[in-house]
C-alpha cells in the first residue's frame, strides 16, 4: 500500500482542496443570502419609519395650538438620521432587482427631505418678515400640501418596497421615456448625431437608433 503513497496523496490533497473551496463558496453564498435579506429588511424598515414621521408630523400640524421651527426641524433631523441609515447599505451583496429598488428608494428620500426642507426654508423667511417665530395656520398650507403629496408617494413606495415590485419601472419609466424623446428632439434642432436609448425592463441601456 505504502508504495502508492506518491499517488494517493495528491488525490487525497486535491480532495481537502476542493471540499474547502465549496465550504468557503457555501458560507460566502450564505452570507451573501443573509445580508441580501437583512438590507432589504432595513429598507422595510426605513419606509415604515419615515411614515411615522410624516404621520407624526401631519398630527402635530393638524392637532397642536403652537408649531414652531423646533418641533419642525426636529422632525427633518428624524428622517435625515433615516436617510444616513439607509446610505450604509452595502448593495454589493444585493440581487440586481433589490438594487433599483435601494436607489429609487434613496433618490426619493432624498427628494423628500430636500422638498421638507425647501418649504422650512421659505416658512422660516416669512416668518422672520413678520417677526414672529410660530407658524400660523395661514402659513402652514406651504408645508402641508408638501406633507401630504410626500405621504402619498411613500404609501406607494412602501407597497412596492414589501411586495419587491420593481420601483423605478413603477414610477419613473414613463417620465424617462418623454424625456428621452424632448432630448432627442431637441438634439436633432441643433443637428446633432443622437440615439435614443430606450428603457425597458430586462433591457436597460439598449442603444437604438
Amino acid at each position: 500500500m505504502f508504495k502508492y503513497w506518491d499517488k494517493i496523496i495528491p488525490i487525497a490533497v486535491s480532495l481537502v482542496a476542493l471540499y474547502i473551496s465549496v465550504k468557503n463558496y457555501l458560507n460566502q453564498k450564505n452570507f451573501s443570502k443573509k445580508y441580501s435579506n437583512k438590507a432589504y429588511q432595513v429598507l422595510l424598515n426605513s419606509v415604515d419609519l419615515v411614515l411615522f414621521d410624516i404621520d407624526l408630523l401631519l398630527y402635530k400640524i393638524n392637532t397642536l395650538k403652537e408649531f414652531d421651527f423646533v418641533q419642525l426641524n426636529y422632525q427633518i433631523k428624524s428622517l435625515e438620521e433615516n436617510l444616513e441609515l439607509v446610505k450604509n447599505i452595502s448593495f454589493e451583496n444585493l440581487p440586481d432587482a433589490d438594487i433599483i429598488n435601494y436607489q429609487t428608494y434613496l433618490k426619493e428620500l432624498n427628494d423628500i427631505i430636500y422638498r421638507l426642507k425647501s418649504d422650512i426654508n421659505e416658512l422660516y423667511s416669512i416668518c422672520k418678515k413678520e417677526n414672529n417665530n410660530k407658524l400660523s395656520i395661514e402659513n402652514m398650507h406651504i408645508i402641508l400640501v408638501s406633507i401630504l403629496t410626500v405621504r402619498d408617494v411613500l404609501g406607494k413606495d412602501r407597497q412596492h418596497l414589501y411586495k419587491r415590485d420593481n420601483m423605478f419601472d413603477t414610477n419613473y419609466s414613463e417620465q424617462l421615456k418623454a424625456l428621452e424623446q424632448h432630448a432627442g428632439e431637441e438634439l436633432k434642432l441643433h443637428g446633432l448625431d443622437y440615439r435614443k436609448i430606450w428603457y425597458k425592463r430586462g433591457e436597460r441601456n439598449t442603444f437604438r437608433k
